[in-house]
């Protein structure tokens, strides 16, 4: 009976061993409570000197687009995601392009009527650009290009604080498109 007993006592006590050397709860946290993220590819049209210093305006006006991998997660609009990427401006790996917004503006809000996007900027948007009829014309097209990239996206406008905006060139006080940039 004494070795039943030291070899019970020998299995009772690997299995106490075995219970407190176990995985650590993070490893046990299944992958599925982690939060879900999507990846979804995006253009983001920046200036491009090249045509900036020709004077001619290509496909997209003074822009191109850059295809850039963005991250949206559950109850995040992508839209907004899209236009938090192009306030960080263009990476040097994606080439020579230029900002066009300036790196202290803030967006206060993104809102969708119908098929019309607004975005409203911080003052910094007129205040640290660095001004004129191109850089003017440059933002307008930066902006409509990147919204109406979406297929729910068909006009867009830009409200500094509220208000048009007015960069003492040009007032956005109307919704505009792809086909009204020839105009602008």
């Amino acid at each position: 009976m004494s070795k039943l007993f030291f070899f019970c006592l020998a299995i009772l006590l690997v299995l106490v061993f075995l219970s407190t050397t176990g995985p650590s709860p993070e490893e046990e946290a299944p992958v599925e409570n982690l939060p879900p993220t999507n990846e979804v590819e995006v253009l983001l049209f920046f200036a491009n000197p090249t045509l900036i210093e020709s004077g001619e305006f290509g496909q997209f006006g003074y822009v191109l687009p850059i295809t850039r991998k963005i991250t949206v997660n559950e109850g995040e609009d992508k839209v907004f995601r899209t236009f938090e990427a192009l306030l960080n401006g263009p990476r040097a790996e994606e080439g020579e392009y230029y900002a066009t917004v300036p790196a202290a503006a803030e967006i206060i809000a993104v809102n969708r009527e119908g098929s019309t996007l607004t975005i409203d900027f911080s003052r910094e948007v007129l205040t640290d650009s660095p001004g004129g009829t191109l850089w003017g014309s440059v933002f307008v097209q930066s902006i409509v290009f990147t919204a109406t990239q979406f297929p729910e996206v068909e006009q867009v406008k830009v409200l500094v604080e509220g208000e048009p905006w007015d960069d003492g060139h040009s007032v956005w006080e109307k919704p505009l498109g792809q086909q009204d940039l020839r105009d602008f």
